[in-house]
């Protein structure tokens, strides 16, 4: 988890999910995270990368390789 006096727990959040029975894992290293949710994601579904600009830079270093 991010050393910010901003950031929100993982857990947290991975709970928040699960109160509207969405499956939430918490992964981090964003490599491994992004290669896993691609991997298991159906034609149908949509990924949702929520997080810093910083995460999303780093998604997208991914995507590009």
């Amino acid at each position: 988890e991010p050393v910010n006096q901003r950031y929100l727990k993982a857990n947290l959040l991975k709970n928040e999910f699960a109160k509207y029975d969405i499956k939430a894992n918490i992964i981090k290293d964003v490599s491994k995270a992004f290669e896993m949710s691609i991997r298991n994601l159906n034609k149908d579904e949509k990924l949702l990368i929520i997080g810093s600009h910083f995460l999303a830079e780093n998604v997208l270093k991914q995507i590009r390789k």
